[in-house]
């Protein structure tokens, strides 16, 4: 269905046409979709984040953990600010990162050290605000025993 609606559009403007890059694409055809859409959302909420303060294997791969993963698929550098809400205490940040155009990252919530460090053992929701469109995912490595768990979700897109 995209393809066809893709392919009418370009039929339709020939100045667009005229801009996409000539190679295929995930939909099978010869063009680039990051053109014509916006992937993602700039305001993300994670509501849910917790990081261990146990761990039980080696370090760092095996470091309970909690990661927020970004994917910036956009043509321009992404502007990233993310700030940590707590129960009980003033929020933490602004945490501040640059992702590349067409690039991921993957942040360790457990490395954040400036403006603060996030405590471990503690509750905490996460805003994640860009200023071009991103996807944002949360995961959590839980190694407090041997037999350890992985827990991924995307985050809810705000806007």
């Amino acid at each position: 269905m995209i393809s066809i609606l893709l392919n009418n559009l370009l039929r339709t403007t020939p100045r667009l046409a005229a801009s996409f890059y000539q190679r295929p694409s995930a939909v099978g055809c010869r063009c680039d979709l990051a053109l014509v859409i916006s992937i993602g959302r700039k305001i993300w909420a994670i509501p849910e984040g917790y990081i261990p303060g146990q761990s039980h294997g080696p370090a760092p791969a095996m470091t309970s953990h909690e990661a927020c993963c970004i994917l910036n698929a956009s043509e321009k550098s992404a502007h990233v600010t993310i700030t940590i809400f707590f129960e009980d205490s003033n929020p933490a940040g602004p945490y501040q990162f640059e992702i590349p155009a067409k690039r991921t990252r993957h942040l360790r919530l457990n490395n954040f050290k400036k403006p603060r460090a996030i405590p471990r053992d503690t509750p905490y929701s996460s805003l994640i605000e860009s200023d071009v469109p991103i996807v944002v995912q949360h995961t959590r490595l839980d190694s407090r025993q041997a037999e350890n768990a992985l827990l991924s979700t995307m985050a809810f897109p705000c806007d």
